[in-house]
């Protein structure tokens, strides 16, 4: 996207930079995701080769809440990622996750908020702690 043009022909803004120094609200732009935390760039598969032993790896949705409808539903959305990592139950899945924990949003357009998930991956038995321990906390959404 070099330029944005309304219809008198006029060019608005000619870049994403341009668009970042002046303030533009970018939710749109975005990615509707992120790590938390330094990706280890591990490529994830179904079955995995780890301690000289092949593991079942399990994608699993380990938190999720909802933002209302802010200006920077992401900046405010940091505060309870925060808070999560900092349970025992964040610490633990940051500790276990094959690659780091990744973030994702997707808005609600019936309700006008903002859903937030956050995926891990978890081998075998860490899947099965986790499952025994925590699984019925993640769907009582905040």
């Amino acid at each position: 996207m070099d330029q944005l043009v309304n219809d008198g022909g006029t060019t608005i803004i000619k870049s994403i930079s341009e668009m970042n120094e002046i303030g533009c609200g970018l939710n749109s732009l975005r990615k509707p995701s992120g790590y938390l935390g330094r990706p280890k760039g591990i490529e994830i598969n179904k079955y995995m080769l780890v301690d000289d032993r092949v593991d079942e790896v399990h994608s699993v949705i380990v938190h999720r809440f909802r933002m209302g409808d802010v200006e920077d539903p992401d900046l405010y959305a940091a505060q309870p990622l925060w808070e999560w990592q900092q349970s025992e139950m964040g610490s633990w899945v940051m500790e276990h996750s094959v690659e780091t924990p990744m973030w994702h949003r997707q808005m609600s357009p019936n309700q006008y908020h903002m859903d937030y998930a956050v995926q891990a991956w978890l081998r075998g038995a860490d899947y099965t702690f986790w499952v025994l321990k925590w699984a019925d906390h993640v769907d009582a959404i905040k």
